[in-house]
């Protein structure tokens, strides 16, 4: 993991590293050393020029880009084509060709490279020509290299937008955020509007430099009062926000990803001890019910009889169940770590965001701090809209003042008693309604 991060951070791709895998596994690259001396070569730091094939629109007259490394080409090539360039000329018989010559580490770095290259273009054209759009019309690619004998038709490398999904009963949730936005003061309802329309800039943005940028908008324009200075006010705000629904999202991973392990095995015993789960769904509630049982309890013996032939499994189940769970300081000290990694994480996009803004342009491992930077917006605006919803008196800086001190109280009563409900745990908004007669820990082992 360590040296696949180092690859990265010198201009090596993900999906570069993910094929690596299949060099060593497959046995036409010779004998087991011989593959291994082929991967060696493949990462060996040493850049190739590729040229990189785009069907473009292009509104008018093509410009004549001398000694540069790009080229309009109208023209379809005479020689006999191969099956990956059949594969890429289908896509369009009219379509204007951007041909763009770059120097990379691989032909997925190569493709971001020259698409960059290429928006650069597109905005030089809205200068001079801003009535009309040029874009670039089809997905896949076409790239070869004389110096790697390389030849392939690849699709846009979109992992840095994979994570986003639409929310369920979205129809409802946005006929009820309009309803809100209605009931605000005419100057919160402008504050939350601009946010979002620089959110949606973000996400329709097609560069990296852009998404950061309107991303760091979209968040800035959320928080306005409150600390010294705008990094200070965010980094005291949005953590706090993120952190508090933690537990949930650790209870909410797992589940996820032994979904279908689950639905397989007969769970039907464990089932009819907890409240929540189904035969094809692991309840993230129950989940955490059944990391709170005592030492040798009836539900964590039998979850972990249930999955003893997946070791990865157990062992991840096992250290959740000592550490946040073992006891309530742990699970606090859990808590203070998860909000500074996520100050710390603020920070280090503020410092790209600002290298974008002095140098124009971001390294291609800013992607990880813009999906980072995307959840914890999406997340605080979830607790702000339902904050908002519960207490229609509250003004957007009231309700991040709410999240601040819910975090804060939520954490000593962690921290100093541990009586905390198992509910409240999952869901902390809980803690300023119910008595804490109760912990979560009380049928806890020492």
């Amino acid at each position: 993991m360590a040296l696949g991060i180092e690859f990265i951070s010198v201009g090596y791709s993900t999906l570069s590293l993910r094929e690596s895998f299949n060099i060593l596994i497959n046995k036409d690259n010779g004998a087991f050393l011989e593959r291994f001396v082929k991967l060696i070569e493949q990462f060996s730091g040493k850049e190739h020029w590729y040229l990189c094939y785009f069907f473009i629109s292009w509104p008018g007259k093509f410009p004549i880009l001398r000694e540069s490394n790009i080229e309009l080409i109208d023209e379809r090539p005479k020689h006999e084509l191969s099956s990956e360039e059949i594969e890429f000329y289908k896509q369009d018989s009219q379509a204007t060709i951007a041909k763009i010559r770059i120097k990379s580490f691989d032909c997925y770095s190569a493709r971001v490279k020259a698409e960059r290259q290429l928006q650069s273009l597109f905005a030089l054209s809205m200068l001079y020509k801003p009535t009309k759009k040029a874009v670039i019309k089809h997905q896949k690619t076409l790239i070869n290299s004389e110096e790697t004998d390389l030849n392939q038709c690849i699709n846009p490398d979109l992992s840095n937008l994979k994570y986003i999904r639409d929310a369920r009963n979205a129809e409802d949730n946005i006929a009820q955020m309009w309803k809100l936005t209605e009931q605000l003061s005419a100057e919160d309802a402008d504050q939350l509007s601009a946010s979002l329309q620089y959110h949606k800039m973000a996400l329709l943005s097609p560069t990296d430099e852009a998404r950061l940028v309107n991303l760091w908008i979209a968040v800035e324009s959320l928080v306005q009062e409150g600390g010294k200075n705008i990094i200070d006010r965010i980094t005291s705000y949005i953590p706090s926000n993120v952190t508090i629904g933690y537990i949930y999202l650790m209870m909410k991973a797992i589940p996820v990803d032994i979904r279908n392990i689950w639905r397989e095995l007969d769970t039907e015993s464990l089932r009819s001890k907890l409240s929540r789960s189904s035969k094809y769904v692991l309840h993230p509630f129950d989940l955490l019910k059944i990391l709170l049982d005592k030492k040798n309890g009836e539900l964590i013996t039998e979850f972990l009889n249930l999955i003893q032939s997946n070791p990865l499994l157990i062992y991840r189940i096992g250290c959740l169940w000592k550490d946040p769970f073992g006891d309530p300081k742990l699970c606090a000290k859990k808590f203070e770590r998860h909000k500074k990694n996520i100050e710390w994480q603020i920070r280090r996009i503020y410092r790209a965001r600002n290298y974008v803004m002095h140098k124009g342009v971001c390294s291609l491992q800013t992607r990880q701090l813009i999906q980072h930077l995307h959840s914890y917006y999406v997340v605080t605006m979830h607790n702000l809209i339902h904050d908002l919803k519960m207490n229609s008196t509250w003004s957007i800086n009231e309700a991040f003042e709410h999240r601040l001190h819910l975090y804060t109280y939520f954490y000593n009563e962690l921290n100093n008693n541990g009586k905390i409900t198992l509910e409240a745990l999952f869901n902390p908004y809980l803690i300023l309604f119910e008595k804490m007669n109760t912990s979560a820990w009380d049928e806890k082992a020492p």
